[in-house]
Formats: structure tokens, sequence, C-alpha cells
């Protein structure tokens, strides 16, 4: 014979229904104390994460637009977006080999171009230069200025004739306040010329000069700087120096690269001038297609795009 100790299972049955009773009816008035005692009010409801995600979701008003073609910054600003700065900038028009500033000159704010090309150059030693950027078209330089106590790391020097946009450090802080749908796309561009940066920082550790060459025609591809209209690369010997300096290699080290395409008959001479292919025959050429280019926009992502 079995000997139970402690009350009756059905003891604490009753027990256990009456404790959940007991809850319930205080649930029920702490429930209508916070509905005014509105018993026919609807019982709350418990919000999903994808509904509180939804609900903090940027206005589907704000919009960012994609540009068909990629650049050196993988994005541009687009007119719109930069039209929205003239309220707030000084524009400036500079002639052609104007230096607009130089390395170590104190700094504020950031530059936008509106027109022309700006040429970041830092000197390495008499006669050579390395060349981080271009500003093209809807591009920024200058953005130094943006941190207290900035210095200018490079000289700026406008290739051609060049119009800018100019946003001191106290305007930007303006722009932001009143302008922030435009104010983070400026960001947003600020960011995208870091990261190439970054990608160029890869190709000067990782790859070798023929490589270099290959990726800094595929990173302006879509400006005139080497490009012809139909698609050829012309290098006079302006823009021969421009390429070396952009490759961060010495005029023999490019030279040698040419001349192996010259061998193999993809260079064109017409006095002082190289014709080259079209990218696509380099890349072959080069067997650039085991290396990783500069990062393009992918199809899917050109066109116009919404923030939901």
């Amino acid at each position: 014979m079995q000997v139970r100790h402690g009350p009756p299972p059905e003891i604490g049955i009753i027990a256990m229904r009456a404790k959940s009773t007991s809850l319930q009816r205080k649930n029920v008035r702490l429930s209508r104390a916070s509905r005014g005692c509105n018993t026919h009010a609807n019982p709350m409801k418990v919000k999903t994460g994808a509904e509180i995600a939804t609900r903090l979701a940027p206005p589907s008003v704000w919009r960012e637009v994609v540009p068909e073609t990629y650049s050196s910054a993988l994005a541009r600003l687009t007119d719109e977006q930069r039209d929205a700065l003239v309220p707030f900038a000084a524009k400036a028009a500079w002639p052609a080999g104007f230096m607009i500033y130089q390395r170590g000159a104190p700094a504020d704010g950031v530059f936008a171009v509106t027109r022309g090309r700006v040429v970041l150059r830092s000197r390495v030693r008499a006669g050579r230069s390395f060349v981080p950027g271009i500003a093209t078209k809807n591009e920024t330089f200058g953005s130094e200025g943006l941190q207290p106590g900035g210095h200018y790391v490079t000289d700026a020097r406008a290739e051609e004739e060049t119009e800018t946009l100019f946003l001191s450090a106290i305007r930007f802080r303006a722009f932001v306040r009143e302008q922030p749908q435009h104010a983070i796309a400026l960001v947003g561009q600020l960011l995208a010329e870091r990261s190439a940066l970054l990608d160029k920082l890869r190709e000067l550790t990782t790859l070798s000069v023929e490589q270099r060459i290959v990726a800094t025609f595929a990173r302006f591809a879509h400006t005139d700087i080497f490009a012809a209209s139909d698609g050829r690369i012309t290098l006079c010997p302006q823009r021969y120096r421009l390429l070396c300096e952009l490759v961060g290699a010495t005029r023999e080290s490019v030279s040698l690269v040419l001349s192996r395409l010259s061998a193999d008959g993809l260079v064109e001479r017409r006095g002082t001038t190289m014709i080259l292919p079209a990218l696509n025959a380099i890349v072959e050429r080069s067997g650039a297609g085991d290396i990783e280019l500069p990062l393009t926009m992918p199809e899917a992502a050109r066109g116009e795009q919404a923030l939901h």
C-alpha cells in the first residue's frame, strides 16, 4: 500500500485554477484602467518586428537615384542633389591649370564639381607625383575640411576649365539641418569616394603594374580622360604622364607594359600619341579576368531606386 504525502492531486489542480483565475482578473482590471475602464475597447495588439521596422523606415518620398554609369567613386550625385547645394555653397570657376589648394593648407568644408575635373596630386619627389583620385562632374574633393582643424593632404589642380561649389563647414551644418534628404546623399557620396580609395590601396599592394593599368582604365571608363568616343584609349604625352601617376609606377615600368601590348599588335602609334583598343581587348590580353577589378554598379541597381 502506497502512502501519499502532501495534499491530494485534486486540491493542487483546484489551487492552480484559482491562481490562474486570480491572475486573469488582475490583468483585466489593469487593462480596463489603461483604457479608461472601457470594457468594449479592442485588446492591445503587440507589434511584430516587421511592423516596427516598417514604422521606423524612412518616408517613401525619400528617393535615391543611381547614375546609369559608374565612376571612380562607384556613385555620383544626381543633378538634383547637386543643385540642392547651390543656396548654401559658393560657386567658383577655375581656369585650366589653376592650383585650387596645396597640401598642408588649412582646410574648411568640401568642394563639389559641376563641370570639368580636378586632379588630386601628391608630390613624391622632384619630377614624380602620385594621383590618388580625380574628381569629375558631380563628385567631391577636399572633404578634409569637414573635420575640426583639418588640413589638405594633397594638391588640387583644375585639369581643364572647371566649375565648383564650395560648402564651408558652417554652411555644411546648415545644409544638414535644412536639407537632410540631400545631405544624406552627399554623405553617401563622401563614403563612396572613401571606398574607392580603399579599393585603390588594395590594387597598389596586390596587383602588378599591368593589372593596375587595366584597373585604372576600368575606373575611368565613364569619362573622356583616356577613352575616346569610339571606346578606344588615347594616350598623348599628358595622358601618359597622368596614367603613370594614377598607377603609381615609373614611366619605364608603364613603357614596358605598353611595349608588350605593342608586340601583340594592340597599340597603334601616331607620332607621340598611342592608341589602344577598347577596354575589353586589353582585359583579355592581360588576363585581368582572374583579378578583382574596381567595383562597378550592378546592372540590377542601375536606374532609379526608391527607399521605402
